[in-house]
């Protein structure tokens, strides 16, 4: 399809979640525009204003939003790449890998939400939000009215908007949660953490998520190999995840008490599309305990 203009969001005050609904339903929705997305500030500023998180968290918050509304460029500010190459910045730590995982992972995605055949992967970060509403998601939907699809619980959810369009909660208002998560990096005690920082859903032991993948995409890994990847706090040592592709069972792990966000690899492949009775190719069950959620990915080997 071709592209047929281009439109651009300036994040400033109460035009924000106006400015990002215009690019959601032209280059998400329409799937015919090429979106140009400002900062909203560098990442010190984010953690200056909300005083919970570090820097590279609000950044890597800022891209996902970027990369959900459909945007192909997500525009930083010049100081920030920067900060992929110091240690003990203003909020202390060594920031340096964090920041290019962010940026690796803005790299892979952008610009691929309107070609969904020769996107490199699919993704679903789970959020509620008081702006734009729900998951942060590109080529990937969750499944919530299924028999047994559930949607996890925000145990952070505040009653006001939280500032921007950031991942859950009027957080600010909350000084006894610690939004710093994850040790990795860590040097002192204000750390930078790892980047997924606290927002997520969390599911009892019994709830299960389950997502569906774009038609288009879905057909675009048939026969290839990919990797499903599952992105969880490592902080419920009594919970076992199951991880399920296309109607067949991978594997699971057994979720331990580090405190860090973890990564849980699949290869799967040649690939034969196939859904469950939910209509899911993908799913997560949680069993033994609870345990926090942050994203399911697949992407071609």
């Amino acid at each position: 399809m071709p592209i047929s203009e281009v439109v651009f969001c300036i994040p400033s005050g109460a035009f924000l979640e106006g400015q990002a609904q215009t690019i959601l339903d032209k280059c998400k929705t329409g799937g015919n525009t090429h979106g140009f997305v400002e900062g909203f500030g560098n990442g010190s500023g984010h953690a200056d204003v909300l005083g919970k998180w570090s820097a590279v968290q609000g950044q890597y918050w800022e891209m996902l939003h970027d990369l959900h509304i459909g945007a192909t460029f997500c525009a930083m500010y010049n100081n920030e790449p920067s900060k992929v190459f110091v240690s003990n910045y203003d909020l202390g730590g060594d920031p340096g890998p964090e920041w290019v995982k962010t940026l690796d992972f803005v790299d892979k995605y952008a610009g691929y939400q309107q070609f969904p055949a020769a996107s490199p992967g699919a993704w679903l970060a789970l959020r509620e939000g008081h702006r734009l509403v729900g998951n942060y998601d590109f080529l990937m939907t969750q499944i919530v009215n299924g028999t047994t699809a559930h949607r996890g619980t925000d145990l952070y959810a505040g009653s006001t908007g939280n500032f921007f369009n950031f991942p859950s909660s009027d957080d600010v208002g909350k000084p006894s949660q610690t939004i710093v998560v994850g040790s990795t990096d860590n040097t002192n005690d204000v750390g930078v953490g790892q980047r997924q920082s606290i927002w997520a859903m969390d599911f009892a032991a019994g709830e299960t998520l389950k997502v569906v993948l774009d038609t288009t995409f879905a057909n675009s890994i048939i026969g290839k190999t990919v990797t499903v990847r599952t992105t969880y706090l490592d902080n419920s040592p009594t919970a076992v995840l199951t991880i399920s592709a296309f109607n067949d069972e991978l594997g699971g792990v057994g979720v331990a008490n580090s405190g860090d966000w973890k990564e849980l690899d699949f290869t799967v492949g040649p690939v034969v599309l196939a859904t469950d009775g939910d209509g899911a190719h993908l799913s997560v069950a949680v069993s033994g305990g609870s345990c926090r959620l942050h994203m399911i990915e697949v992407f071609k080997n």
